[in-house]
This record gives structure tokens, sequence and C-alpha cells, in this order.
């Protein structure tokens, strides 16, 4: 059991049956005495993605959701879904690539992520930070731009988006991309 003092960004909690990941926390102290110490909460429900905001008493229980993760690999995109494989059992499994979001670009064959199960079936992958992509063309860097403050070009990347390189980049490098942005992070 969780009580509201455990209660930190990123810990899930079961509401009402379903798991939900604590977004945002405060914590609001009485302003009478005798009054309650409330907790309000914004909290992202696991299996449909929506939002739900909270507002309860301090030393409220909640019980933790079945979670599990496991190593998975991604094989590849059958329509709107992606099918994945957990490298422990071998089972194939396929999850819409609408709830992976902005981070479901980045796939690519036999990369391998961490799925999270409830009760037993499979729920969401996590991503890591960022993946290895090759540059398809960079723009020509003109001159003198190094003089002002941007140093950077806007390069394609393998998987077709764009994104802003330094200059010493050129076609055919590998770079690593951030996964949350689509940032350039360094080179791989």
């Amino acid at each position: 059991m969780l009580t509201t003092s455990d209660f930190a960004k990123g810990v899930r909690i079961l509401i009402d049956g379903e798991p939900y990941s604590i977004i945002d926390l405060t914590v609001q102290s009485p302003t009478a005495r005798g009054g309650n110490t409330l907790v309000k909460f914004r909290a992202r429900n696991l299996l449909n993605g929506r939002l739900s905001n909270e507002s309860i008493k301090s030393g409220t229980k909640f019980e933790e959701p079945d979670l599990y993760f496991s190593s998975v690999q991604f094989l590849y995109v059958d329509g709107d879904e992606g099918v994945f494989m957990d490298q422990e059992t071998f089972e194939q499994f396929q999850l819409k690539l609408e709830s992976l979001g902005y981070g479901s670009r980045f796939l690519s064959e036999e990369l391998k992520l961490k799925a999270m199960y409830f009760n037993g079936n499979p729920l969401n992958i996590e991503l890591p930070t960022s993946v290895e992509l090759t540059i398809d063309t960079v723009e020509p860097g003109t001159r003198g731009n190094t003089a002002s403050a941007s140093v950077t070009t806007k390069a394609t990347l393998s998987n077709g988006d764009e994104c802003q390189v330094p200059l010493n980049i050129k076609e055919g490098d590998k770079v690593l991309i951030n996964t949350e942005d689509g940032s350039y992070y360094q080179r791989a």
C-alpha cells in the first residue's frame, strides 16, 4: 500500500482498478486549526492516456498496480500497429502506434526496448532516451555563419525526420537523436 507521503512524480498507483502514473503533485497545508492537509495531483491513466486531476486528504492509501517490465524487440509495422517480441518468452504482441505518441517515429527493426505489462498484458513501450540514426542529407553551411550564434544546419535523418545538427556533421554520419523532442543529441 502506498500513502500520499510516498507520492512523487512518476509513482504509479491504482485508482478505481486502473493504473495511473503521477505527473504533477502539490501539497496544500491547512489555513485553520484542525484543517486537513490536501494533496492535489495530476495523473495519467496508463490504459487510455487520459489525464485526471485529483484532490485527496493527506494519508489516503492507494494500492500499487500489478506492473512489471520486460525487455522486448521491435520487429515490424503491421498497419497501424507495431509488432514486438518479448526477449525472454519469445512471444509476439501488437500495440497501436498512436499509443506510443511522438516516439513511434523512432522505431527501427531490432531496436531493443522495455515493455510495461499490467496484469500480464502488454500495456506500453518505453523508448530509450536516444536512438542512433543515419544522416541522409545535410544542407551545406553558408560562408560566415560560424560567426553568428547559429552554428547548425538542417539535416534529414534516415527515418525521414528533420533536425538541426552542427556544421561538422556530414551525410552518412551516425548520430544520436533525443526521442522526446527529436533534437540532435550527439555524434554516435
